[in-house]
């Protein structure tokens, strides 16, 4: 049996009805209630969408915000919709170690990113942590973007 890789958690930015859901943490039985039409499909369809088995393809008129569909129409370089952290299981970690010069500890968790024109970017946590505290030092003004960070890397120090 092939081993799979873990969901732990996912952030869904820009599509359709959801402009930023924030961070939601995933274990073994999760639940998303709401009343009719109050977007938990929206938060849904960009998992799927981040690796489709058949007609996952990207719908600008369906999946763009109705609010942006002409300003990202018109980027050269499409924002990212859908970010997931997964757990690698042992022996695909141990190849990507062994393949990146890294230890399996550096590439346990992968982060991977999808946006609108199809492209992905995908990372491991200690990237990730590294990005954080570069942003974090870097940065002079306390914008929510930087508050944001400074809380997550508050929460991964323990």
């Amino acid at each position: 049996m092939q081993e799979m890789m873990i969901l732990l958690k996912f952030r869904v930015t820009n599509f359709r009805s959801v402009d930023d859901s924030g961070w939601i943490e995933v274990d073994n039985v999760t639940s998303l209630i709401g009343t009719n039409e109050s977007g938990k499909t929206n938060l849904l369809l960009p998992l799927w969408k981040l690796n489709p088995a058949k007609d996952g393809e990207i719908k600008p008129t369906a999946d763009y915000p109705r609010k942006r569909y002409n300003e990202i129409r018109s980027m050269d370089e499409k924002p990212v919709f859908i970010e997931a952290h997964f757990e690698l299981p042992e022996t695909l970690a141990k190849k990507v170690a062994n393949l990146t010069g890294s230890t399996i500890d550096d590439v346990r968790i992968a982060l991977v990113e999808k946006r609108f024109d199809g492209t992905y970017i995908i990372g491991f946590y200690r990237d990730y942590v590294y990005a954080i505290k570069k942003t974090l030092y870097a940065s002079e003004q306390e914008s929510p973007r930087v508050q944001e960070l400074r809380h997550e890397h508050r929460a991964l120090a323990g």
